[in-house]
């Protein structure tokens, strides 16, 4: 399995901050992104005293390229799984991409319970999603 500690810092193609006062995870990611990468970034988030499983999330993939499979979706889901799963509603946020949009959507249909996560192509659209409002203000 992986380790939070084997993540390449020189290289670095996440980040994530956790607005405890507004239940709230705003993740990024960035670059060419692996599985290992998304383990990773998993492993970490989890392991984050302030994270909490009932918070929404929003993950801006604006700037990334998913290397994943379908294979690699079905191996996301078990290690969240693994580490307890998730309660609140994610917003993915995307790039008119299609790829990132199949991928995306294929985790979704890949999750054998439901999934409370939809792909937006603007802020706007994952801010009413999420009932929130000027979340650029607390973007990473």
């Amino acid at each position: 399995m992986f380790s939070a500690l084997d993540h390449r810092l020189d290289n670095q193609v996440y980040r994530y901050k956790i607005h405890k006062e507004l239940k709230l995870i705003f993740i990024q990611l960035l670059g060419d992104l692996t599985l290992t990468e998304v383990i990773e970034l998993n492993l970490q988030l989890f392991a984050d005293p302030d994270f909490s499983t009932t918070f929404n999330g929003l993950c801006d993939a604006r700037h990334a390229k998913l290397k994943l499979n379908l294979k690699n979706l079905h191996q996301i889901h078990r290690a969240i799984s693994e580490l307890g799963g998730t309660q609140g509603y994610w917003a993915h946020l995307i790039e008119n991409n299609p790829r990132n949009a199949t991928l995306t959507l294929e985790y979704a249909a890949a999750c054998p319970r439901p999934h409370h996560g939809k792909v937006f192509y603007t802020l706007e659209e994952a801010e009413r999603f999420l009932g929130y409002q000027d979340l650029k203000t607390y973007l990473i």
